[in-house]
């Protein structure tokens, strides 16, 4: 009898602290105030230091990864239109609600990826812009996993910027589009991408300077983008799956975006192999390898991989957006579940991780295979952001 009161009271406090440290784990959110930003900014990236001639797929940018994700929340709802992200596979072994009170501060911390909007990114000296939207009760959001802000406010901002700023340029990539169903609502996201949102009277359209009928992107020069420099211009990625909404929308959509294969470019494998069924590469807008791996350690050596690879055989990857994805991903696997828990956040483990990638000697070097370096938390102050300023402005200045 005493033995089997004292396994009870063993099993009683075992499961007592295993449920205090999940707890521990699941229940907190994130608090930005807990990381320190860097006070570095760079409105000037490519003005005086790129070549007219020089090919946009060419330059060096440093891009966001997740860009607007800034406005979520714990309270924010899910994106019910993307069942493979680990906020619905979550939710459907319960309802919504009781997924948030579990485990909503975990789901927060793995969703934000950039901790300020589009416009202090963009002062920060991002130009290529990762962006994930969704339509939810007759609204595009931004978002990753959970819903971010609508969509137009950080569009609002971006063209904000692009009015201050002659000479430089920024890429919108939205490969990541989720709807329920067809050409009404994507016809609707270039509505609010282009024509809806609005700043001191100007729209994004005021900004592309480019028709993609008589420009192929492996054509596209910084000067056709910028007007020789006189202006600031924008270039704009869309599902190629999606033409049939891009001619709904009619008049200069049609010719403002560059379509990339399917809902997410199929180049993007995580076996880093190009998928040879498909065109060749020179017919595509975007190549970036996912690691999908939270050790630091692992993503440097994929990155490195990734370099060999394409400078070995540079042709092969002309004339597309080459992304470095040198961000972190939780992964909830045996040999990387300690470091996706107590990384704490994407916030937090971009905080350590960048300061590896800008401690690299190899930095430079890939920039010569992939000129876009996407990473989380940007504004970190880590060193990251002006090792990755200093080197990029280097590389375009040389182009």
């Amino acid at each position: 009898m005493k033995k089997s009161l004292k396994a009870v009271i063993v099993a009683a406090l075992t499961t007592a602290v295993a449920v205090g440290a999940l707890s521990a784990l699941l229940i907190p959110g994130l608090d930005r105030l807990d990381y320190r930003h860097t006070n570095s900014q760079y409105p000037e990236v490519f003005r005086g230091n790129v070549a007219d001639g020089a090919l946009v797929t060419d330059i060096a940018m440093l891009a966001a990864h997740d860009a607007f994700s800034s406005g979520i929340a714990r309270n924010s709802p899910p994106n019910k239109h993307d069942p493979s992200h680990i906020v619905n596979q979550l939710g459907a072994l319960t309802d919504w609600g009781a997924t948030n009170v579990i485990a909503g501060g975990f789901i927060e911390r793995v969703s934000v990826a950039q901790t300020t909007g589009a416009l202090d990114l963009a002062y920060s000296g991002v130009r290529y812009f990762d962006v994930r939207a969704t339509y939810i009760d007759g609204e595009w959001y931004a978002c990753h996993g959970l819903l971010s802000l609508p969509l137009r406010e950080y569009i609002d901002d971006l063209i904000l910027f692009l009015s201050e700023r002659q000479g430089e340029f920024i890429v919108l990539e939205f490969r990541h589009v989720y709807y329920s169903s067809g050409a009404e609502e994507l016809a609707l996201l270039l509505n609010d991408i282009f024509f809806d949102a609005e700043c001191n009277g100007e729209t994004l359209i005021d900004y592309v300077r480019y028709d993609v009928s008589s420009t192929p992107l492996s054509e596209l020069t910084y000067g056709d983008v910028t007007l020789g420099g006189a202006k600031s211009g924008a270039v704009v990625i869309f599902p190629e799956s999606s033409q049939a909404a891009i001619a709904a929308c009619g008049g200069r959509a049609v010719s403002a975006a560059y379509g990339c294969p399917g809902d997410a470019d199929p180049l993007e494998k995580r076996d880093g192999e190009l998928d040879e069924s498909l065109p060749p590469v020179s017919y595509t807008v975007c190549y970036g390898y996912w690691h999908n791996r939270a050790s630091s350690r692992a993503v440097i050596e994929g990155i490195r991989s990734e370099t060999k690879k394409i400078n070995a055989d540079k042709e092969k990857y002309r004339g597309v957006f080459r992304i470095n994805q040198a961000q972190q991903t939780p992964v909830f696997l045996l040999d990387e579940l300690l470091p996706s828990l107590f990384g704490w956040s994407l916030i937090g483990m971009a905080e350590t991780h960048n300061a590896d990638l800008a401690a690299s000697p190899d930095f430079d070097e890939w920039l010569s295979a992939m000129p876009v370096i996407q990473v989380d938390f940007v504004r970190a102050d880590n060193g990251f952001l002006e090792k990755a300023m200093q080197s990029i402005r280097a590389y375009n200045a040389a182009l």
